[in-house]
């Protein structure tokens, strides 16, 4: 018998301008406590930083640039019977108008999360086994200017233009085509620069890198904001 305990909910914030107003509407949201991870520079070491605060085998993890929907079952349960993995909702993106797996909430699996190594690959959930319920979780809320849009896309689209199925494939030509608000130019731009890219993709996860690279190229062309 399977001891199905409500999850715990984390939000996991490190400096970003939208996370005091999202982290407030998910504890209005959420029927329960939920846990802060604020701070931690290692995207690897805040996920470890979650599962060790968590209680329950699966804890949902929720960003900073995450705007909850109001109708998320914060009740959900993973399927036990299919073991340790992490499971990935769906997310709305108002700029290239994509709904699916990226900036989503995820139920991560403790023992799996504890268990990954720093770098685990260009995803730190796609490198473990993981699996999709098509449930909407949130809207993507990250549009805090020119380079946080140019970041989100440029590194997204680095794991797409590598993938071969019909689904990624959609995704990239609509991330290089469709750029909503006031910032959408520069999610277009981030896309077609991670199609040009030709040197090593794992420099992308480092975030000081992304900026060193997105002032080298645009640094006489764009005010930083």
């Amino acid at each position: 018998i399977f001891d199905e305990k409500p999850l715990d909910v984390v939000f996991i914030s490190n400096g970003e301008l939208n996370a005091s107003k999202n982290l407030e509407r998910l504890q209005n949201l959420c029927p329960r406590t939920v846990k802060h991870i604020d701070g931690i520079n290692s995207r690897t070491g805040a996920y470890q930083a979650a599962a060790k605060a968590s209680t329950t085998d699966w804890f949902l993890a929720v960003f900073a640039k995450c705007y909850v929907d109001e109708d998320f079952d914060w009740n959900w349960q993973p399927d036990r019977l299919q073991g340790d993995k992490h499971w990935i909702f769906d997310c709305y993106n108002p700029v290239n108008e994509l709904t699916y797996g990226h900036m989503a909430v995820i139920a991560y699996n403790k023992n799996l999360t504890l268990c990954s190594e720093e770098i685990p690959g260009m995803d730190f959930t796609l490198a473990a086994k993981h699996g999709h319920k098509p449930m909407l979780s949130c809207n993507a809320d990250y549009e805090e200017g020119a380079y946080s849009v140019w970041r989100t896309s440029f590194r997204e689209c680095l794991k797409l233009r590598d993938s071969v199925d019909i689904d990624s494939k959609y995704r990239l030509k609509q991330w290089t085509s469709v750029g909503n608000g006031e910032y959408g130019e520069w999610s277009i731009k981030g896309a077609k620069d991670a199609i040009a890219f030709t040197d090593d993709p794992l420099l992308s996860y480092e975030w000081k890198w992304c900026k060193n690279y997105f002032n080298k190229t645009y640094i006489n062309k764009a005010v930083i904001v």
